[in-house]
């Protein structure tokens, strides 16, 4: 009897254990499922064209991965939502290194003006890609591409500027992103393959 309640012990604990970690995996691949449709409804909100009402009404549903932050006094005065995913359980767990998403919508005026996307894996990989409404003093209009380091270079960055002056479809491409590194034991620091549609 006590040999098989030792086993029982021992079964409960692995099962346990199995449970949790079964738990930390889910976790991670429903913030990453989040975060990608959270990007593929972004893809669609055109920039001076689509209302801040609009887009706020279209991203509620990730709500609790953000804040959704007011209107304020002043009708031309910024406003926007922003929302962080991570790989918490599985940086937890050290199977692999912590990353963390940023995902931001500004408003003015009534209308959405910027959008952005940016990750950051440790130790010192980080990638983004920013649209911006394009300003009549804007002297640039147009893509910016930066390249900073090499794998395995210690730092190695990458960030995409467009302004609307950019076509539509290069701007959606640009807005491409693989997310498969947030629930990839080990992780890939490469920012090419995260904003794998700037590369293309």
């Amino acid at each position: 009897m006590k040999r098989l309640s030792t086993k029982s012990a021992v079964l409960l604990v692995i099962g346990l254990v199995l449970a949790a970690f079964g738990a930390v995996v889910a976790e991670g691949y429903y913030e990453r499922m989040s975060a990608e449709d959270l990007m593929a409804t972004l893809r669609d909100v055109e920039l001076g064209r689509t209302s801040e009402l609009e887009t706020r009404n279209s991203l509620h549903k990730f709500e609790r991965f953000g804040e959704v932050y007011p209107e304020g006094d002043k009708p031309s005065k910024i406003t926007f939502n922003q929302y962080v995913f991570k790989n918490r359980g599985l940086a937890l767990l050290h199977l692999s290194p912590a990353k963390f998403l940023w995902i931001t919508v500004e408003y003015k005026n009534g209308l959405v003006y910027q959008k952005s996307f940016q990750y950051f894996e440790e130790p010192r990989c980080s990638g983004s890609v920013v649209e911006s409404l394009t300003d009549a003093n804007d002297s640039t209009n147009g893509r910016d591409f930066y390249l900073s380091g090499t794998e395995p270079s210690p730092t190695f960055r990458m960030k995409v500027t467009d302004s609307t002056a950019v076509p539509l479809a290069r701007r959606k491409l640009d807005m491409e992103v693989n997310l498969s590194c947030m629930t990839r034991i080990g992780g890939c620091r490469d920012p090419r393959v995260v904003l794998k549609g700037a590369m293309l």
